[in-house]
């Protein structure tokens, strides 16, 4: 093998490790180029030259690109959906998105790049991306950077951009020297990879640009070594400012210094334009802000031209606001907590009224009292200013909260709360209330209530009361079950109520009770009787009664003869008070055991007589059956005299 064929391997084999870097340190320019393919506002922009064929569908097959917003779901998936370009903050801005050609080493973007300066560092930069997520056919890129008649300033390659999991943007830079007086340069980008008849070799490119690069300048602060520092507001200070030295970069270096109010515009600061890289900045009574400067520095030559100045990192002052006390006046209610509220940095002395003093930032004062109102003040040292600071404290006595005397009700009764010391008036639980948010809403609980109301004074201070609605519940009354008895036989009434107290009770009538005003009482009634049971409240609810009946059935008296021989003494059986049993059967057998005389309820007296004809004298048998509860059939025998 020939010694030239064997260094063309070389050079192809260590390629990818030898022409990609990063730029060294160094400070920039702001971008004198910057070509990000279009914005929301503009509409796409494409200028460079290209040896692929441009579509306007969503994907581009191999050799084909589109202009887009966004990375559309293409082939399957095989793609990352980007929803967006590169470029921060620009919705809808555009960018290049690239299926690549089957022939490796085609150039997909050629751009002439005009107004550098000549012999002027640059650094040259642009974001791309793999938008392939499935295959391994990886993009591998070359940028070359070179004269409009081809001579290769600087080439820089990729190597294989591998796929990853999640859309990942890389940027890849580089620096170079534009040549003396040419002052414009061709940006030519190819694949050294192919596409395929797989997805794969894809991507996306965006943010190309260019800005001038230089040495580190390092801008401090005189005496400080820091680039940055703090102010107060009202002072009066004179900072110098200045850098590294630049004179083995720069053949005839000239400055610039400039001011900002954002780190982002700059406009240039009159008569400091100059061969002295120092400045001093004057601050006089400067307002609460932050305020910054930067120095730019090219050849004198090229000075006039923005494309050839780098600028320094910024150098920031910070002026900062005197602390502010949350109100200069501060009402507080009585017996809350005075919380004063400082935002500041530094050591703290607070004095107030009755001797009180606080190192804290932010010291609270519990359960404040009416004589605790009044000035308080702070001395606040931050090691850079010392101010003072007063606030006035007025402690607003609470309201005299009112709900009212406690109040009985009868169960379902309603009455009207009365609230009183303030302006606004909330009760708690609103449960029985006609509203809970009026100074006299009805009130008609079903139970027991403690109803509290929140009083706000005009000042907004709050105190609360209470007022309890006891309910006497109704009373119930039961009288106990019917009972049936004999007359002159006792029975116990049983009466009940569902209260163990509070109330007295009354049975009427009182005839043949031993005891009217007893739950229990004894009757011993001579006739059928209705009792009467009444419950009354001793806090005067109503009244309520219940009924019981006794059934009393007479003492049976029966004769054992009688003489039926019209003669109008004794000529019927007279059974006193059978007649009161008015289901009962008596049946009367002769003494062969047949029925001689049969009645239900015996409403007349037997006459001896059995179907109208008289019965010989001689003695008969009887049963009485009186169809009653717990009662037992009566027999025994009776004479017929003649």
């Amino acid at each position: 093998m020939k010694a030239g064929e064997l260094l063309a391997i070389l050079f192809f084999i260590l390629l990818p490790f030898l022409s990609f870097s990063q730029p060294a340190g160094g400070s920039f320019g702001d971008p004198v180029v910057n070509i990000d393919f279009g914005s929301a506002a503009t509409g796409p922009n494409f200028t460079a030259s290209t040896g692929y064929q441009r579509i306007y569908t969503d994907c581009p097959n191999d050799g084909n690109y589109i202009i887009a917003t966004r990375s559309p779901n293409c082939f399957s998936s095989a793609w990352h959906i980007l929803p967006e370009d590169h470029t921060p903050g620009d919705t809808n801005g555009y960018m290049m998105v690239v299926n690549s050609d089957p022939v490796a080493g085609k150039d997909f973007y050629r751009q002439t790049v005009t107004g550098l300066c000549p012999n002027t560092t640059y650094e040259f930069a642009a974001w791309i991306i793999n938008i392939n997520k499935k295959d391994n056919l990886y993009p591998n890129v070359t940028f070359t950077i070179e004269t409009p008649n081809g001579t290769v300033l600087k080439n820089i390659n990729t190597g294989d951009i591998e796929k990853t999991a999640t859309p990942e943007w890389k940027k890849y830079s580089v620096t170079f020297t534009t040549q003396p007086g040419q002052p414009d340069i061709v940006l030519a980008i190819k694949n050294n990879a192919p596409g395929g008849s797989i997805p794969g070799n894809d991507l996306a490119l965006d943010d190309i640009t260019f800005r001038p690069a230089g040495p580190t300048l390092n801008p401090v602060i005189t005496g400080t070594g820091s680039n940055s520092t703090h102010l107060c507001e009202g002072d009066t200070r004179s900072l110098e400012f200045t850098t590294a030295d630049v004179s083995t970069f720069y053949t005839s270096p000239r400055y610039q210094w400039q001011q900002s109010d954002d780190g982002i515009n700059w406009m240039d600061i009159p008569g400091n334009s100059a061969t002295h890289p120092a400045y001093t900045a004057s601050f006089v009574n400067v307002p609460a802000g932050a305020y910054y400067y930067r120095m730019l520095v090219a050849e004198t030559a090229n000075f006039n031209s923005p494309s050839c100045r780098v600028a320094s990192d910024p150098i920031s002052v910070t002026v900062d606001p005197p602390p502010v006390i949350a109100a200069e006046t501060l009402p507080v209610c009585e017996g809350s907590t005075l919380q004063l509220n400082l935002e500041a940095t530094g050591f703290f002395k607070w004095t107030g009224p009755n001797g009180w003093t606080s190192t804290e930032q932010k010291p609270a004062i519990p359960h404040i009292q009416l004589n605790q109102a009044g000035t308080y003040s702070v001395t606040i040292n931050n090691g850079l200013c010392t101010y003072n600071r007063t606030t006035k404290v007025t402690v607003n006595p609470l309201p005299h909260a009112d709900a009212g005397q406690d109040i009985m009700l009868c169960e379902g009764e309603s009455t009207t709360l009365n609230a009183s010391g303030g302006i606004m008036y909330q009760w708690s639980p609103a449960t029985g209330l006609s509203d809970p948010n009026t100074q006299n809403p009805v009130a008609k609980p079903l139970t027991t209530t403690t109803y509290t109301v929140l009083v706000t004074s005009a000042s907004g201070c709050q105190a609360s009361a209470k007022v309890t609605l006891k309910v006497s519940p109704k009373i119930e009354v039961n009288a106990g079950d019917d009972q049936i008895t004999v007359q002159k036989h006792p029975v116990y009434l049983k009466g009940t109520v569902n209260r163990n107290s509070d109330y007295y009770i009354v049975w009427e009538p009182s005839d043949f009770l031993d005891n009217p005003h007893s739950l229990t009482p004894i009757a011993t009634p001579l006739h059928d009787i209705t009792y009467t049971l009444k419950a009354f409240t001793s806090d005067g609810c109503p009244m309520n009664e219940d009924q019981v009946f006794i059934r009393v059935y007479q003492s049976l008296e029966i004769p054992n003869t009688f003489s039926p021989n019209g003669d109008g003494i004794n000529d019927t059986w007279n059974i006193a008070a059978l007649n009161t049993y008015p289901h009962s059967v008596l049946t009367v057998y002769n003494r062969y055991g047949n029925v001689a005389f049969r009645s239900v309820g015996y409403p007349d007296a037997w006459d001896g007589k059995n179907g109208g004809k008289d019965l010989p004298a001689g003695i008969y048998y009887y049963t009485i059956d009186l169809k009653e509860r717990n009662e037992k059939t009566i027999s025994g025998w009776v004479v017929i005299l003649r």
